[in-house]
């Protein structure tokens, strides 16, 4: 067994050495596929500019939805006290009936987890919300996923762009084949079957999901 394991390593540091020499990168410069809903390597962004992307998305989504309205960073009043809400989305249905979305932006170092999905779901209670959404640049846990999926909460990867190239690749692909029309941002939407989870796209040209 311990035979086994050092010939492996011997294999992937010289295959690591060939792609250096025959590219004059190294091997981590190669972009693999990866869980997207569980990013191995967080986007840098700030978090003003993962807020806006997210209100961005949100405001294009709004399609034939009746007195459709995005607030960033509203403060609402819940039965334990008030909650900064990162952005809020209202909008009408049925001739009048209002509809409350909660959106949260998590930039975490490590990968959501239930109880964050439970704490939103407590202040959608509190203050009355229908819908909320939680946008992470570290992903979700599977548990975060599940639980949210029983309860009408959308979790939502926040991702480079690169990765809806990416996900479609069947090889390793360098960054300098890449196309260069990809979105800037990206989101990916796990949602469980009976077959494992369905993944569904957002980014600036497809918000469809999000309406």
């Amino acid at each position: 067994m311990l035979r086994c394991i050092a010939l492996k390593r011997t294999f992937v540091a010289a295959m690591a050495r060939i792609c250096f020499l025959v590219t004059g990168q190294q091997e981590s410069s190669f972009m693999t596929r990866e869980t997207p809903w569980e990013p191995s390597n967080p986007i840098e962004v700030t978090p003003v500019e993962y807020e806006r992307q997210v209100v961005a998305w949100l405001r294009a989504a709004e399609g034939q939805l009746t007195n459709f309205s995005v607030q960033h960073l509203e403060t609402l009043s819940g039965s334990a006290g008030e909650y900064v809400i990162d952005a809020v989305a209202n909008f009408m249905i049925f001739g009048g009936a209002k509809i409350a979305v909660l959106v949260e932006c998590k930039k975490l170092k490590r990968s959501v987890e239930r109880d964050v999905v439970m704490i939103l779901k407590s202040k959608m209670q509190e203050t009355g919300s229908h819908k909320g959404i939680i946008f992470s640049t570290s992903g979700f846990q599977r548990g975060a996923i599940e639980y949210a999926a029983e309860h009408g909460i959308a979790l939502i990867a926040f991702v480079d762009g690169i990765y809806t190239y990416i996900t479609k690749s069947a090889e390793d692909v360098l960054r300098s084949h890449l196309p260069t029309d990809l979105p800037k941002y990206a989101g990916f939407w796990p949602t469980p079957t009976n077959t494992g989870p369905s993944i569904s796209t957002i980014s600036s040209r497809s918000v469809e999901k999000l309406n």
